[in-house]
């Protein structure tokens, strides 16, 4: 339903830091130039600007939707998203691991910083791509540093047939 042959428009609220001109706002609604493609035209207007803290709430009208398009449509008129700090405090406080689902076929493993980010398979059963299941995670109360864990597909768990 979403797929932007429907012309569906899906809205954004963003918050980024930087300032956006007349003419950053008009690049935004006539389609810029990302990683080979031209994106669509889009309605674009500033709700909100902090002056302390050089930020602003954006609203981003499109009907596309590709991979990570609106943070990418922002940068390449040079206003990078809001970093809400979240990463730097898990890290500041210890975190060993963040653990994320979601409803695609991507599965794995990197280390950033010293923290693990895993991203999991098609976390429930109504995702997309055949693919669906969670992640295992074995915690070891005598040695919480460590920790087991592995993606585990519907099948290996139930009696379900792809």
């Amino acid at each position: 339903m979403t797929h932007p042959k429907n012309n569906i428009e899906k809205v954004y609220l963003a918050k980024v830091e930087g300032i956006i001109t007349k003419e950053s706002l008009k690049k935004l609604c006539n389609g810029l130039h990302i990683d080979g493609y031209k994106t669509s035209k889009a309605k674009a207007k500033i709700l909100k600007i902090d002056k302390k803290t050089n930020r602003r709430i954006v609203e981003l009208i499109i009907h596309e939707g590709k991979n990570h398009q609106v943070k990418r449509m922002f940068e390449s008129v040079g206003c990078s998203p809001f970093n809400s700090g979240l990463f730097e405090a898990m890290k500041k406080n210890g975190a060993q691991g963040i653990f994320c689902g979601h409803d695609h076929v991507n599965d794995f493993h990197i280390k950033v910083d010293g923290i693990s980010l895993y991203q999991t398979i098609g976390c429930g059963y109504f995702t997309y791509g055949r693919e669906h299941g969670g992640r295992l995670i074995v915690l070891d109360e005598n040695n919480p540093r460590e920790l087991y864990t592995e993606s585990i597909e519907i099948p290996q768990i139930t009696d379900l047939k792809k």
